[in-house]
């Protein structure tokens, strides 16, 4: 009973953990991603049409998603190859960019009492190196590949992942700037947004370990 009672704890909390994570993929492609749940494709249309969605398929209600100051591109990257961690390969098969000045993608009505986990794939196939600086909330990421002066054809190559920690939204909105060097160029390709802690996973755990402390002293 205890077994079976631990192993429903476990399957509500991965259900918490779907209900806390936007999966977000830019660009126009007709591309379907399904790793790791609902993914918000072609991000623009999907904001138009009726809102985020949530990795679990539930309505993300009151966040919103605004882009500024970018270009579209439908390129099939390929370069990315198999699934990994979070990522879909179907979602790094498109991309937004910029080149000249910078763009911005600012995500809306968050709780400014929560902090969020931010990963993002920023990358595109061959050609000749494209070099900029991706910050959120002003800062840089926490990767030991500095987003500062990141080889972009490079880091896709080697499947390098930029993530952000604990970030604090300000006014509700989280803000993401991507910035190309002089002459380069800077990409988007897909992301994620975990909220930290994920709504009611802690009270799970919590409960859970209760379980399993009163279920040894029994024992004993």
């Amino acid at each position: 009973m205890t077994k079976f009672f631990i192993s429903v704890l476990f399957m509500g909390i991965c259900s918490q953990a779907f209900a806390s994570t936007l999966l977000l993929d830019f660009g126009d492609s007709a591309s379907a991603p399904t790793l790791g749940g609902t993914w918000n494709a072609d991000v623009e249309a999907t904001v138009a049409v009726g809102g985020l969605n949530y990795a679990d398929g539930t309505v993300a209600t009151g966040i919103g998603l605004e882009i500024n100051n970018h270009k579209n591109s439908v390129t099939d990257q390929g370069v990315w190859g198999a699934d990994k961690a979070w990522v879909d390969a179907d979602a790094t098969a498109d991309y937004i960019w910029r080149d000249e000045s910078a763009f911005s993608i600012t995500l809306t009505g968050l709780d400014d009492a929560l902090t969020y986990d931010i990963s993002m794939v920023a990358a595109r196939n061959g050609g000749t190196n494209r070099v900029g600086t991706y910050t959120v909330q002003g800062l840089t990421t926490t990767d030991d590949v500095s987003s500062a002066g990141i080889n972009i054809a490079t880091s896709f190559s080697n499947r390098t992942l930029l993530n952000w920690s604990a970030v604090s939204p300000i006014s509700g909105e989280i803000v993401l700037t991507a910035t190309p060097d002089s002459g380069q160029t800077v990409f988007v390709n897909a992301m994620q947004i975990v909220t930290i802690p994920e709504p009611g996973t802690l009270m799970l755990v919590g409960i859970a370990g209760g379980v399993l402390i009163l279920s040894r002293l029994r024992r004993k």
